[in-house]
């Protein structure tokens, strides 16, 4: 062979692989089915080939939906495809609301059972001590008495600290919540 003839056989080599590329490029992919003669006029104009590539190299698409155009291939290929998506996504959307609505109201009635098994705990401490007082037992309700004031200052600096960092002492839990008020 000449050096043409192996320059030709390389190029026809190349153009091929390209020709590959573009066929698994999922917009060409599209454009390959609709306008057959494509990929005889990529193989025949390497200028052509050029075009065809930047084209499919520069489209982007960003956010949930396919682009119009990909839609409209989906609803000829499975009718009702875009109508039935977008059933799924609406009801995707209701069920995530309403998985955090009931991890909201978990939480909400956790805090609240911990908070009244708090007080009722206090409440308890304080008849321990004003009883345990009141029989002569002096050193007991003083170091109850003492307990209890330890817990409520660190409560309170607790509380404190929560005011100028909101996540300072969450757990991961909290995290459904602050999310969904943005």
């Amino acid at each position: 062979m000449s050096d043409r003839q192996e320059e030709a056989q390389e190029d026809r080599q190349i153009v091929d692989q390209e020709i590959e590329k573009l066929k698994e490029s999922e917009p060409l992919s599209v454009v390959m089915e609709d306008i057959p003669d494509v990929e005889r006029i990529v193989r025949e104009n390497p200028e052509e080939r050029r075009k065809v590539m930047m084209a499919v190299r520069s489209e982007q698409h960003s956010g949930p939906f396919p682009p119009p155009a990909h839609l409209e291939h989906y609803e000829r290929v499975y009718e009702g495809f875009t109508k039935e998506t977008f059933e799924m996504m609406r009801e995707n959307a209701e069920r995530e609301e309403r998985i955090i609505t009931k991890a909201q109201e978990n939480e909400y009635n956790e805090s609240k059972w911990n908070r009244n098994a708090a007080i009722t705990v206090v409440l308890l401490v304080l008849l321990a001590i004003v009883y345990l007082a009141d029989k002569g037992h002096i050193a007991v309700p003083i170091g109850l008495s003492t307990v209890l004031v330890a817990l409520a200052i660190a409560f309170l600096l607790g509380q404190k600290n929560r005011a100028f960092d909101p996540n300072a002492s969450k757990p991961d839990k909290g995290k459904i919540k602050e999310d969904t008020e943005e």
